[in-house]
């Protein structure tokens, strides 16, 4: 009978090595897991079969989203296939499109052979995995629930993903609508302006005041062109480093929020995003305090983290959840209700769920609302400039009879 070399987690999480007599692969894996080994290597057997040609993949450097979602789907596919990580790890590093992403599941294989867990391997590369998803892996290690909590994270990522990619969608058309009508007003104001301008000065007339205004604005254009160019990068630059920094962060969240008409659609998904973590991390076995810590780390709103960790404060001596919610305004009634509910029914994770879907067909019909009033508004407010710079233009020629006689 075959023998296969395997490496293999014990419960209290020591790393062991060893042999085991199976008639396949898949016997040893079962026999192992049998006797309450965490498996994270089978030398020998069928599976070695698997596709692992890198040269077969056409590569990019960055990290896709679409790299990140399918990671995940096909580590829950496979490990729940019984496939061990270390070998789950090889495939979806032969197959993922990401250069970047193949080294760094390389590293996270090599340090789950030291030893490591796959939850510290994840964790070690937090600008690739989000802080989510370490305490989930390390949920669901834990718990021997790891494809069924990667499943679920699977699902979290790809509908966090769709309302991404139906926001871009959306707001497409109304960006390129505005940069052909900027560039067309900037060509009008550096390149036919001046010529009405030597027309007009010839006629040595008084010009209107809304003309000298445009004309004016023309000249101030022209002449500080790369001036502006240059102050506007730096503003750039300057609002974009003050936002890195703590207290430039939290500025930037709160007025985020206070926004009119767009601070309610950063809410709801704030709010979404949440809702599903909550959901998530209890699911996964997570106890509530810790679920709450998480999700204020990873609702990605300084408001709302600050809000999070006050209410695991208030958990934590034996309040209500959804009193502790109560207490802040930043959380809706509903929400708050809905959480309440939960509590007395023993239902908490599925009243979250809901409460998730909710917010993300919120977020889909005011996204769906915006592309619908942008658009319009764009062309109106475009069309209302270029109509002010043609009749500026036009109001001195009206008065050209009288300049003649």
């Amino acid at each position: 009978m075959p023998r296969f070399t395997y490496s293999a987690r014990q419960p209290d999480g020591r790393t062991v090595t060893g042999e085991q007599e199976a008639a396949s692969e898949y016997e040893a894996l079962r026999i192992l897991q049998q006797q309450g080994f965490i498996v994270t290597r089978v030398q020998e057997g069928k599976l070695s079969e698997l596709p692992t040609n890198l040269n077969n993949v056409r590569r990019h450097k960055r990290i896709r989203s679409r790299d990140m979602i399918m990671y995940i789907r096909q580590m829950a596919t496979l490990l729940s296939s019984n496939v061990p990580l270390l070998r789950a790890l090889d495939v979806i590093r032969s197959q993922t499109e990401s250069q970047h992403l193949a080294d760094v599941m390389e590293k996270m294989a090599s340090d789950i052979r030291a030893g490591a867990t796959f939850k510290d391997a994840m964790g070690r590369h937090p600008r690739v995995f989000p802080v989510l998803w370490s305490f989930l892996i390390d949920a669901g290690e834990v718990s021997g629930k790891l494809p069924l909590v990667l499943e679920q994270l699977a699902l979290y990522v790809e509908t966090s993903q769709r309302i991404k990619t139906k926001f871009i969608t959306a707001m497409f058309y109304p960006a390129i609508l505005t940069l052909v009508a900027s560039g067309a007003v900037s060509v009008f104001l550096l390149f036919v302006i001046p010529i009405f301008k030597n027309l007009f000065d010839s006629f040595g007339a008084k010009l209107p005041l809304l003309t000298r205004m445009v004309i004016a604005t023309s000249d101030g254009l022209r002449h500080y062109f790369i001036f502006v160019l240059l102050v506007g990068f730096a503003v750039g630059f300057f609002l974009n480093r003050f936002v890195r920094t703590p207290s430039g962060r939290a500025t930037a969240d709160r007025l985020v929020l206070r926004v009119p008409f767009v601070g309610a659609f950063f809410k709801d998904i704030i709010l979404a995003r949440v809702a599903s973590s909550l959901y998530i991390l209890i699911k996964s076995g997570v106890n509530i305090l810790r679920g709450l810590e998480i999700t204020a780390k990873s609702s990605g709103n300084i408001v709302f983290e600050d809000a999070l960790l006050r209410v695991r404060d208030e958990v934590q001596h034996g309040r209500p959840i959804a009193v502790s919610l109560a207490k802040h305004p930043i959380f809706p009634g509903m929400l708050v209700q809905m959480v309440m509910i939960g509590e007395e029914s023993g239902r908490l994770e599925e009243l979250l769920a809901r409460v998730a879907a909710y917010y993300e067909e919120q977020v889909d019909v005011f996204v769906n609302r915006l592309s619908t009033v942008l658009e319009p508004l764009i062309l109106v407010v475009m069309g209302g400039i270029v109509g002010v710079l043609v009749i500026a233009m036009f109001l001195p020629i009206f008065r050209l009879s009288s300049v003649i006689r």
